[in-house]
């Protein structure tokens, strides 16, 4: 899209400068024809079916993508809970060590 208003740009600025009417039309005429066949190109790289295929390949990978980031972030999640609950215990085991020793002093 940014190339056609490009070329349309530099067509409007071409035909401001040309010297006569008659180069003005010529120039008016080829931007309207490189316009048309700009236009044409586009419209078939859109209905390519390869195109289309490749565009559905992307699609594909990016929510195989998606699914193996969700996948990791679930397992990363799971491990950090497992860590975080055996330094609990371990936290508590200590705890009661600590506290049983201090009752056999006494």
């Amino acid at each position: 899209m940014r190339h056609i208003i490009l070329i349309g740009l530099a067509v409007a600025g071409v035909s401001l400068t040309a010297c006569s009417k008659e180069h003005q039309k010529e120039v008016s005429e080829g931007a309207s024809a490189a316009a048309t066949k700009i236009g044409d190109a586009a419209k078939d790289i859109a209905s390519d079916p390869e195109v289309k295929q490749a565009g559905s390949a992307i699609a594909d990978a990016a929510k195989d993508d998606a699914t193996a980031v969700k996948d990791a972030v679930g397992d990363a999640a799971d491990k950090t809970s497992e860590a975080a609950d055996k330094a609990a215990a371990d936290a508590k085991a200590k705890a009661d060590a600590d506290k049983a020793r201090d009752a056999a002093k006494k």
